[in-house]
This record gives C-alpha cells, structure tokens and sequence, in this order.
C-alpha cells in the first residue's frame, strides 16, 4: 500500500526523492519495501497480536479499560490471528518466524552497510517505508525478536532509526508523550 501512497505524493507534490536512482538501487530498493510490508510486517503483526496478546491493551492506551482489553483479546486479537494464518506467517512456528525475521533484518542490514541512509546518501522513498517499519519495532517492539536483533547485533539498524528520528522528528520524545 504504502507503494501507492508513495506514488501519489511524489507525483501531486512534485518531489523528486527517487530521481537519482540508477536502475539497481530503484530494483534494491522496491526488493527491500516489499520484503518488509509483505513479509517482515506479517512477523512483528504475529509477534504483537499472538506472541504478545497479553499485552495488547497497554500498546494502545497506558491505563485500558477491561471493557478495551476484552474487546482486544478476545475479539479484534482472533480477527487478525485468522489474517496472519491466511497470510501465511501464521501457519509457522515461532522458532520459524523468528528465522525469518533474522534473515530478513540481516539482509537489510547488509544493503544498509555504513551508508547514512538504504541507498546512499541521500534519503528516497525506501527510506520512508523501511523506517516506518523499523521504528515500530524498535521503538514499540521490546521483547521482539526483531528489537533483540537491532539492539545486539545488527546495531547499524538502530543507528538509521535513531539518524532519521533526529533528523526529522527531533519532538519525537514530546510527540510520544502525549
């Protein structure tokens, strides 16, 4: 989805984020996007909704309601579990997903390598996505496979996150706060 909405905004707002990419760092970077929202979203989704479906309430909200918690656990939470399994992630084990989620983040990370941003220098599109993926899990994601992964071992995925947030959300502290 975020294709499209991508698409539209460079296209109504005439931006030209993308325009210096060579034919392999836009196929990189479309490889990339894909894996994360079609493959890699699906295993954090799991890891919130099945994994973590204890806690779901205190995601949304700091004090819940039992009525919200209710509501969450037993009738939103079996909802996107069904989506998850027709997906496919659901049909894995958690030792499998948590495979996946390895690969995945390692190969980020390796096209990442010491670059400021996934491309290059400068920030596209990809970036866009691929840190709106990130930072959820790094941010929101503790006790995540993909949070142990960025905090220990591929730290250069901290590192992006942490780059882009003081770059273009220096109030993200006061933001979150509220």
């Amino acid at each position: 989805d975020s294709d499209f909405i991508v698409e539209f905004l460079i296209r109504e707002f005439k931006l030209s984020c993308d325009s210096s990419l060579d034919p392999v760092q836009k196929a990189t970077g479309h490889a990339v996007t894909q894996m994360i929202e079609e493959g890699t979203y699906w295993t954090f989704v799991h890891y919130r909704w099945v994994q973590s479906r204890d806690q779901l309430a205190y995601i949304f909200m700091r004090k819940p309601s039992l009525f919200i918690s209710c509501m969450l656990r037993y009738v939103v939470a079996p909802r996107v579990t069904a989506q998850i399994v027709a997906q496919g992630t659901g049909r894995h084990t958690v030792e499998e997903i948590a495979h996946i989620v390895e690969e995945d983040l390692k190969s980020v990370s390796a096209i990442l390598g010491g670059k400021p941003f996934l491309l290059g220098e400068s920030p596209t599109s990809h970036d866009a996505a691929l840190f709106g993926f990130l930072s959820v899990a790094l941010y929101q994601g503790s006790g995540s496979v993909h949070h142990t992964l960025m905090t220990t071992e591929l730290t250069n995925l901290q590192a992006y996150c942490q780059r882009i947030r003081d770059r273009w959300f220096p109030d993200w502290d006061e933001l979150c706060a509220k």
